[in-house]
């Protein structure tokens, strides 16, 4: 996560006794500790200081003064859910502060609930929805007293740590890496609308609700790049439910789409025990603990399914930010399912050669984000004998030979393509028959409505209109305007 700190100047606040200062100083050019608490300096600068690059500091981050733009890594561990909600925004103002132009701001943090599973007489401790951090640390701005730049903060990465997730089944200890960058005109008129920090036209955005930093409250603005009155369209498949068929629904929205193809899948648009079941057979991955790369997640349906049913240990990516604290959430019910969780930039995100047995694809717009040369990577990062398995949803058979000859070209040999229309067709019947069960046992009037009649109405209507617009591309799949392909590239042993 960290970038490269070699030779550079670092930041560490609440350094503690020292956990990374170590780690930190023998490859740094300096290193500047910051702890409020004597002792820990003291046992720091005794453990440390023969470095000979570091600088022991006992101060209140909070009332600490340090000149602008002075470090080029600003690192944190567990400081952030001491304080409350004002003083993180404090907190972030003033660490995109001292961040050198170009520099990163590295922090992590317990979410949703402790690290450990001590009981503890005081906690003063705010276990947060990730959402918070990610909402505070996009939205603060500084300007350059020299050159009058404004600066802002650019998510470059954030996932939930694989260790605790491992030998404690926690996915809340999450970790952010961001990076200082200058402010463009437009992105000057999102601060306080929720602006994820990833420029790439896909965030998601958050309100700032957060009583008592519990609040897992999101918008449900979606920039996608067009205007909210554009259609939702991709292959003349349309819903009424966001403003583009591959940006999520409103957060308020998932829910109901979530019913119709599964938990975890409502971001997919094609989803469920079904073709998460032929992605398995496909992938045929044997004996538990496979290592498999989810690649565009979503809301996390089809790996969270693979990590549960399979045993497999899956690495879940995607550049939305609002879908991957969701997929975080989510994936907590299952604890013992090994899903790490990561925002990153697809089009420039690396793993290491050969470190995969497997890669699926679920995204129907393969031919887009999902180029050529995604899957020449991906060939790369696949171990000898490892598979990539992508089931779509496409307009034409067209597409399908097209995406097969990427494929050929990228494994360089044969490549197997099955049309898995007619199960695709069983498969969206049966999501509509249980959706529609599940629709009429919660009606107005059923004695299962939340009290609210208004609410209750209108979770109905959309509900109704995800069913019918579900039914339009069924309608559509039967005529032979849409149609299911499962793609399967083995790597040559």
């Amino acid at each position: 996560m960290l970038p490269t700190y070699s030779d550079i100047r670092i930041l560490e606040l609440a350094s503690g006794i020292g956990r990374f200062t170590g780690s930190l100083a023998s490859k740094a050019g300096s290193v500047v500790t910051v702890e409020f608490m004597e002792e820990f300096v003291a046992k720091n600068k005794e453990l440390h200081n023969h470095f000979g690059n570091c600088d022991f500091l006992c101060a209140d981050v909070l009332k600490l003064t340090l000149p602008p733009a002075s470090f080029d890594l600003v690192f944190s561990c567990w400081i952030q859910m001491y304080l409350n909600d004002q003083e993180v925004r404090v907190l972030a103002a003033r660490k995109l502060e001292w961040c050198k132009p170009g520099g990163h701001v590295f922090f992590r943090e317990s979410c949703f609930q402790q690290s450990g599973n001590v009981t503890r007489a005081f906690n003063p401790s705010h276990y947060r929805h990730p959402s918070f951090y990610t909402s505070v640390f996009s939205e603060v701005r500084c300007t350059d007293a020299t050159d009058g730049i404004e600066y802002r903060l650019e998510l470059v990465r954030s996932r939930n740590l694989e260790t605790y997730i491992a030998v404690k089944g926690n996915k809340g200890q999450i970790c952010w890496l961001w990076r200082k960058v200058p402010v463009t005109s437009s992105q000057a008129r999102l601060v306080g609308n929720g602006n994820t920090g990833l420029s790439n036209g896909n965030g998601a955005g958050h309100n700032n609700g957060h009583s008592n930093g519990h609040s897992n409250g999101h918008s449900n603005g979606h920039s996608n790049g067009r205007s909210n009155g554009s259609k939702n369209e991709y292959n003349g498949v349309s819903s009424p439910h966001a403003n583009d068929l591959f940006a999520p629904p409103a957060t308020g929205q998932l829910a109901t789409h979530d019913g119709l193809f599964g938990p975890g899948f409502g971001s997919d648009r094609v989803g469920g025990a079904g073709p998460a079941s032929a992605l398995a057979r496909a992938l045929e991955l044997g004996e538990p603990g496979k290592r498999v790369l989810d690649w565009q997640c979503g809301l996390g349906g089809y790996g969270l399914w693979l990590a549960e049913k399979c045993g497999a240990k899956v690495w879940q990516v995607d550049e939305r930010t609002a879908l991957i604290e969701g997929a975080v959430q989510h994936s907590r019910t299952l604890p013992k399912a090994h899903t790490v969780l990561e925002v990153c930039r697809l089009h420039s995100r690396e793993f290491d050669p050969e470190s995969v047995d497997a890669v699926i694809v679920h995204t129907p717009q393969p031919l887009s984000p999902l180029s050529s040369s995604f899957y020449h990577r991906a060939a790369a990062w696949l171990r000898p004998g490892g598979r990539l398995v992508a089931g779509l949803l496409l307009g034409s058979v067209g597409e399908a030979e097209k995406l097969l000859a990427a494929l050929a070209k990228a494994f360089g040999h044969e490549v197997v393509m099955t049309d898995m229309t007619p199960q695709m067709v069983e498969w969206m019947e049966q999501s509509l028959t249980a959706s529609r069960a599940a629709h009429r046992a919660v009606e107005p009037g059923n004695g299962h409505t939340n009290g609210n009649a208004h609410v209750a109405r209108k979770e109905q209507e959309l509900q109704t209109a995800v069913e019918q617009w579900w039914e339009e591309q069924l309608e559509r799949v039967k005529a032979g305007g849409l149609h299911y392909f499962l793609f399967k590239a083995t790597k040559q042993a």
